[in-house]
């Protein structure tokens, strides 16, 4: 049964984009994708793959290891996958049955979204999909039907100069995070050496 809705439900967001010719996906956005999110000098505590191109893994340039100093230059957050979020009470300009595409996260609950063939941003209010069905949800305005996927690749150089792209998968439903252990990329919460970064929703 599970199964047969997401077929349907993906088959609803094929038919829905077929038609919005504005927007195609991969959809990329220029973004540090959470709150007190920075560039600059990271310390990674995972193994890291560098690759020549962003948002291509058939060339792999070279490895970081677990303690080595990097500087993320930028990046890019590409939604592979938009989410599906239905209107279920009237808020701001939407109306009860609207759906909108959620696209990239910006931090503090606040994401962007494709509505009526126009980006918007708007702060999330729905609830997390993952305890959706567990939980009251009632009190919400709208319900997510199908979660966003998201990459971060970020442009870095490592401590000998070489230059290239990692990829940082979002393993979240709401808000982000990776499994990725990196400290120096959340600026509100430094973490003591050796510890595990554990980024804010």
């Amino acid at each position: 049964m599970v199964n047969r809705l997401y077929i349907l439900l993906t088959l609803f967001l094929l038919i829905n984009l077929n038609g919005q010719a504005q927007i195609t996906f991969p959809y990329i956005e220029g973004a540090c994708p959470f709150e007190c999110c920075q560039f600059g000098r990271w310390i990674t505590r995972s193994p890291l793959d560098v690759y020549n191109k962003e948002g291509d893994t058939s060339s792999l340039l070279f490895n970081i290891c677990p303690g080595d100093t990097l500087t993320a230059l930028n990046g890019y957050l590409h939604i592979t996958r938009p989410g599906l979020v239905v209107v279920k009470k009237t808020i701001d300009t939407l109306q009860i049955g609207d759906t909108l595409l959620v696209l990239g996260y910006f931090g503090e609950g606040t994401y962007s979204a494709y509505y009526k063939k126009s980006e918007i941003t708007v702060t999330a209010f729905w609830p997390d999909p993952y305890y959706a069905e567990s939980s009251d949800d009632s009190t919400y305005a709208g319900r997510m039907l199908v979660s966003p996927q998201m990459t971060w690749w970020v442009n870095i150089e490592d401590r000998h100069a070489r230059k290239g792209w990692i990829r940082l998968v979002n393993r979240e439903s709401y808000g982000m995070s990776f499994n990725e252990q990196i400290e120096g990329m959340d600026s509100c919460d430094p973490p003591p050496p050796n510890q595990q970064l554990k980024l804010t929703k």
